[in-house]
């Protein structure tokens, strides 16, 4: 190999089990210390085998991964940004327990990644123990490194390569507090594996991108995660956290699909925070599948509070996001709330594209003005180019469906992108069809599933409209606070 062809890989050592051993050498069970990068390399003699030179920057203090935080995951990223054009790739030796939340935020933090990124570590150290898992974690994390050595394809992202796998990292969850296959990516395939060769599968890595690369630094750790658990309702462990200084945003990890408690006197915290500008991601507790709130009335209710979804993405990768997105001083709160649920780095399997509509004088259909038309106050965001839009929603909030007979439903029919002088008729293109909704007492969530107009009629870009009127037959009434349209859209899972 004619080194000077190939740039070789940066690595950085943070520290962790890859590089340790017991502080007494007469004593396998003393705790184990950290050894400085130069004794790694010496004692590391497979290194000596590549064709490629490997430069390695070491933390000043090799150290257990449960000590990185902030401060040392803008010290790699800042460390890769200075390097970015002086090598093929860069490989970060890692501990395994904070492995997924580093690999999580450094997908975020490294803007327009055209370089492969690989986090790897071990259970096992190789340095005093002969059965370990380290040293072939470590070449082969170098080798998916340096596709120019290795011959495969690029993968422009930050990964996780341990055992025979290659994850993408705000994909991962660790599974094995001890096990060689220590993580999993329970909802994304992997990206490759290594046997006799290293494979890599090209459907399911990321394009390289075409813009420059950069890197964001800054990030507000004014967050937290936790889970709902039976119980938790008859606490004021809720509102305790919630009245936390500074809070920011919150990731709650929820039952099944999105569901908690649904007590008044346990959700009014969270709608308090809500109004206060803390925003709150529900995540499932579940390994595999995603929320989706509103499929029950538990869920529907967090809707109602202005909880958002996380849909499938890991509460790992959810908490950094929540991080890098609150540490862009250029975005507002409702921005970074909207940036939640979109798929930016392939964390998530659907992004939920969200419009606004204009304030009318009157949000009120009844028996005298049967008909209203809503005007978005934006355009449809144009990132879902080249996705399908696996379901669109017409949403209202606050709303309140009025009817005498109590008993009996009101019927709404629903048009979209009619102009206010066109004539309201069943048989247009644009009728999305008529929707009979239940008198309800307390103001709630009411939703309209507009999907298969949607996909005729919507396209990046577009300015969306929609009228509504009481169908010929109702006599009630349906009035509402705010109207918005989301489209579900995604190129692997279908939603709902």
């Amino acid at each position: 190999m004619n080194t000077e062809t190939n740039k070789g890989v940066f690595v950085i050592y943070t520290g962790g089990t890859i590089g340790s051993r017991p502080r007494d050498p007469n004593d396998p069970d003393s705790p184990r210390t950290f050894i400085a990068w130069d004794e790694l390399v010496e004692l590391t003699p497979a290194l000596n085998d590549l064709d490629f030179p490997v430069t390695g920057w070491s933390f000043p203090t090799p150290t257990d991964s449960c000590n990185i935080g902030p401060r040392e995951w803008r010290l790699m990223a800042e460390k890769i940004e200075v390097n970015y054009d002086s090598y093929e790739g860069f490989v970060i030796l890692h501990g395994t327990d904070t492995m997924v939340y580093t690999a999580s935020v450094l997908s975020f933090m490294l803007v327009n990644l055209g370089k492969p990124v690989i986090l790897t570590g071990g259970q096992r150290s190789h340095l005093y123990q002969a059965r370990n898992d380290a040293e072939q974690n470590l070449i082969t994390a170098l080798r998916i490194a340096n596709p120019k050595d290795s011959g495969i394809p690029v993968v422009p992202e930050v990964c996780i390569f341990f055992r025979d796998d290659l994850y993408r990292g705000n994909r991962c969850i660790k599974e094995d507090a001890s096990g060689y296959n220590a993580y999993s990516s329970p909802n994304y395939p992997h990206l490759g594996w290594a046997g006799d060769k290293i494979h890599i599968d090209t459907r399911h890595i990321r394009p390289i991108p075409t813009q420059s690369f950069r890197i964001r630094r800054n990030m507000n750790s004014n967050v937290i995660s936790f889970n709902v658990f039976p119980g938790i309702q008859d606490t004021d462990v809720v509102q305790r956290l919630l009245n936390a200084p500074n809070l920011r945003g919150i990731i709650l990890c929820t039952f099944g699909s999105g569901n908690i408690p649904t007590s008044p006197d346990f959700l009014e915290p969270f709608r308090e925070a809500v109004e206060r500008g803390v925003i709150i991601q529900s995540v499932t507790q579940c390994t595999r599948g995603m929320v989706d709130l509103g499929l029950y009335e538990s869920s529907a209710r967090l809707l109602e509070i202005g909880i958002i979804s996380g849909l499938d993405i890991t509460d790992e990768a959810a908490l950094c996001k929540m991080m890098v997105l609150l540490g862009d001083e250029d975005l507002t709160e409702v921005e970074v709330a909207d940036l939640m649920q979109q798929d930016l780095e392939g964390e998530m399997s659907l992004s939920v594209f969200t419009t606004h509509f204009r304030k009318q004088d009157k949000n009120r259909l009844n028996a005298s003005q049967k008909s209203l038309r809503l005007v978005s106050v934006d355009f449809l965001p144009g990132d879902w180019k080249g996705w399908k839009i696996s379901s669109a929603v017409f949403r209202f909030r606050k709303a309140r469906i009025k009817n005498d007979p109590l008993d009996e439903p009101v019927s709404i029919r629903i048009f979209l992108n009619l102009g206010s002088t066109d004539i309201l008729n069943d048989k247009s293109p644009n009728y999305a069809g008529e929707f009979r909704r239940m008198v309800n007492d307390e103001p709630s969530i009411v939703s309209f599933d507009v999907t298969k107009v949607a996909r005729r009629l919507f396209k990046p870009g577009m300015k969306v409209s929609f009228t509504i009127s009481i169908g010929e037959d109702s006599q009630g009434s349906f009035e509402w606070d705010s109207a918005e349209f989301c489209i579900y859209s995604g190129s692997t899972v279908d939603s709902r």
